[in-house]
């Protein structure tokens, strides 16, 4: 992290001053290793290898955590698996990934055009990924801080000439992986380990906020949109490029459907072109959309199909709205950049954190434990204290979640991750469990079962599926047959001790399903704690 940093840094927390209470190593432009801590509230936050873990553990972490969660299972997976070829959901994946990041690079280069040049400008990446578009910015001379929630990718960034902090290739039991890849950027820049909602910097510290293709995966867009607009300078400019924008006559469900991301529990999100533009517009004096239609799809692709309009006679790619000519964008999906100009008036900064909400620290030592271990064990014992921490956030409001659910009838982010579209099978409503599904159930003191009602859907298909309470395995879902049977399955201490039970459905055997061309498991009618 930059010295020259510090000055535009507040608590995360409380929005109190950070001053610099312990240097462990460091040079005159850079700090490497130490402990920054707030002057107002105490809390103490580190800086490890030259990143700075600048957050606290309120709500907004479930949905971070769950990522983080996900792509480590993805890690152990394939290290449990190696070479173990495709699957039906890995050609999906390749096909959608190539479309989707072909339209973000393009999003991208029209997105830095607008970046204006001259005297060095202070630039804020938010969500900066692998951390590609931060050396872009950097090669071109700006003054670049990198936020990123992903712990694993900000450690393994790599700077050419600090040899103390490059990282080398490792193993997992003997398989070589690489978390990412260990090439050297040309310019350095800071990395933060901070979430978009609550953003540790002072108001207007910044003369450019950037983001690309990470809005919709945040549970408050118009909170992110309102923290990037709160550290730029009155007059800079705010720059979201390559995010999505659904009709709003389509479900975000339907906008998703066969999503492989979200089928393994990436938040993949779709707002409308509302939930963008609503929250930019109240912080801009000028707010412009640089679009390129998706097509009709869903809903919306039925309807103009019916009434044969074609789109593209009001649509044109890479087109420029400004004032109220963006409307027409509303019935269409569309890729779209959004430029603001900041305005003027003060923006609210984040609520301060009541109680005593732990900081990321307690994260970060998983992460930099598992470094250090580099096993197999290793990485599955830190996946395991991570859920716990997310289970205990969620424990908090353990009462907003049901008791009882039926899959075929239930929408939105009830159902996690991993289930598959809604079936109707004579007169009764399921999803089938793909690759490994989870739910969270409300438990109240008298609760000690979970009952769930399976069979083999309206296919008939043979299914193994083992099920996971709260990190312990308490069964298994075996059937070959379409009826459905019900059986239930011990709850847990934790699950009753907390009020919440994290419910895991992990498929051992795998069958096509063409309709939807994804790998499924038992069909899942009924799910419910007594």
């Amino acid at each position: 992290m930059k010295r020259s940093l510090l000055a535009g840094l507040m608590c995360p927390a409380c929005r109190g001053a950070l001053i610099l209470a312990a240097e462990r190593a460091g040079t005159s432009d850079l700090l490497v290793e130490g402990t920054l801590s707030c002057e107002q509230c105490g809390r103490r936050y580190p800086v490890e290898g030259g990143v700075a873990y600048l957050a606290v553990l309120d709500t907004s972490w479930t949905t971070i955590l769950k990522e983080l969660i996900n792509r480590r299972e993805l890690i152990e997976h394939n290290m449990r698996n190696p070479g173990g070829g495709a699957d039906a959901s890995s050609g999906r994946k390749a096909e959608q990934e190539e479309s989707v990041n072909a339209l973000a690079d393009m999003c991208f280069a029209e997105a830095c055009r607008m970046v204006p040049e001259g005297r060095p400008l202070r630039l804020l990446d938010c969500g900066a990924g692998m951390f590609e578009t931060s050396a872009a910015f950097a090669s071109q001379g700006l003054d670049v801080t990198a936020t990123e929630t992903e712990i694993s990718m900000a450690r393994y960034c790599n700077f050419r000439g600090e040899a103390h902090l490059d990282p080398q290739p490792f193993s997992i039991d003997g398989t070589p992986y690489h978390i990412r890849d260990p090439e050297g950027h040309p310019h350095h820049f800071s990395r933060i380990v901070g979430d978009i909602q609550r953003l540790p910097f002072r108001e207007g510290h910044f003369d450019v906020a950037f983001c690309r293709a990470m809005l919709h995966h945040v549970d408050r867009v118009d909170r992110a949109i309102g923290e990037m607009a709160r550290v730029v300078r009155p007059g800079g400019l705010i720059l979201i490029a390559a995010e999505p924008a659904r009709s709003i006559l389509d479900s975000e469900e339907a906008f998703h459907e066969c999503s492989v991301d979200r089928e393994v529990g990436m938040n993949e999100r779709a707002p409308t072109l509302l939930a963008y533009r609503r929250p930019l517009a109240a912080a801009c004096s000028e707010v412009s959309i640089h679009y390129w239609p998706m097509g009709p799809m869903g809903r919306s692709g039925r309807i103009f199909s019916l009434i044969r309009y074609d789109y593209r006679r009001h649509l044109r790619a890479g087109e420029i709205l400004r004032d109220w000519r963006w409307v027409k964008l509303l019935p269409w999906a569309s890729a779209v950049n959004l430029y603001g100009r900041r305005g003027s008036r003060p923006l609210s900064p984040p609520p301060i954190v009541q109680g005593d909400v732990p900081t990321i620290e307690a994260v970060a030592n998983v992460y930099i434990s598992y470094d250090n271990d580099k096993t197999l064990d290793g990485l599955h014992q830190g996946t395991n204290e991570l859920q716990a921490m997310r289970r205990r956030l969620l424990a908090r409001n353990a009462r907003r979640f049901p008791q009882r659910v039926l899959p075929g009838k239930t929408q939105g982010m009830v159902l996690e991750s991993g289930w598959g579209r809604a079936e109707r099978a004579g007169g009764v409503r399921f999803r089938h469990v793909l690759r490994h599904a989870t739910i969270f159930l409300s438990v109240p003191r008298s609760a000690s079962r979970l009952a769930v009602v399976h069979g083999g859907g309206e296919l008939a298909l043979p299914y193994e599926v083992e099920v996971i309470v709260n990190g312990e395995v308490v069964g298994a879902l075996t059937g070959s047959e379409s009826a459905w049977k019900r059986e239930t399955f011990p709850l847990g201490q934790e699950a009753r001790d907390n009020g919440l039970a994290e419910i895991e459905f992990v498929s051992k055997v795998f069958n096509r399903h063409e309709a939807s061309r994804t790998d499924v498991g038992a069909a899942i009618r009924s799910l419910e704690v007594c």
